[in-house]
């Protein structure tokens, strides 16, 4: 196959032409099979004026370039929220549709056993007493895979949010959860958070160098490795969790924006 990742890069290469001054704030590198795809970004990254990774693997890869950095994800500088008080547990699922046509061919493969495996850990929650709320974060890439699964459930007690944009609905939703079985990214940043217990479902490298990168020492589990994984698993899982987000991590995330802050700050003087 041939090598199309410098034409696959040429928007952002674009974009940094188009500034005088370009900041990447809270991003990762990968995942990647080329070894000329960081061959590449190695002579992209230094014409921005500030490169600032969000796990220290793809700070690693780039950390010789004097205009890269690591600081916690971004979001998590909104530092910890206010729960309320709910009428009855829930828990929060997050999904990604593994047949979205620019997933990995690994992924596709996935996409029964990871979909057969959330109507279980749904209807096992039920079971307790839980009402479930599936959230999609991407509505054209999670909704479909939302879909498939509730035609499965037949509930009263579940519920979908729709990300639209309106990051105060999805606030809501979590302000009055249980619990998170996450498999997108933020989501469960966003657990975290709010002082939740979560069990990650790990789907891509960027999600494991997260978790690694913020010594998440409680339960996880491989998306390719479903099979093996219970309902009872990830309910004992949750019954168990004990992680939580250190102030030193939600402290160095507002590091993220510390060159943008010292290009503010030379506009004020």
């Amino acid at each position: 196959i041939d090598y199309t990742g410098w034409e696959q890069s040429a928007w952002i290469r674009n974009r940094i032409k188009k500034s005088d001054r370009f900041y990447l704030i809270s991003t990762n590198f990968g995942p990647y099979n080329d070894e000329r795809w960081k061959q590449d970004f190695e002579k992209i990254y230094p014409q921005m004026t500030d490169v600032c990774f969000r796990d220290e693997y793809s700070y690693e890869l780039f950390k010789v370039l004097p205009n890269t950095r690591f600081a916690p994800d971004a979001v998590i500088s909104l530092g910890k929220q206010r729960k309320e008080k709910a009428d009855k547990k829930n828990v929060l699922i997050s999904l990604i549709d593994c047949a979205y046509y620019a997933r990995s061919e690994q992924l596709r493969q996935a996409v029964d056993v990871y979909e057969a495996k959330t109507v279980e850990i749904a209807k096992k929650y039920l079971q307790e007493g839980y009402s479930v709320t599936f959230i999609n974060s991407n509505t054209e890439q999670d909704r479909p895979a939302c879909d498939r699964i509730l035609r499965k459930l037949d509930s009263s007690d579940v519920h979908v949010v729709d990300y639209n944009g309106n990051l105060e609905a999805i606030f809501d939703v979590y302000k009055t959860a249980s619990c998170v079985v996450a498999t997108r990214l933020h989501t469960i940043i966003l657990a975290w958070l709010y002082d939740l217990p979560v069990v990650p479902i790990v789907y891509d490298i960027k999600v494991q160098n997260m978790l690694d990168s913020y010594k998440f020492d409680a339960d996880r589990y491989d998306i390719k490795n479903l099979q093996d994984v219970s309902a009872d698993d990830v309910f004992s899982a949750m019954e168990k969790y004990s992680y939580v987000l250190s102030d030193q991590i939600i402290e160095a995330s507002k590091l993220q924006f510390a060159k943008i802050d010292e290009e503010f700050s030379d506009y004020g003087d």
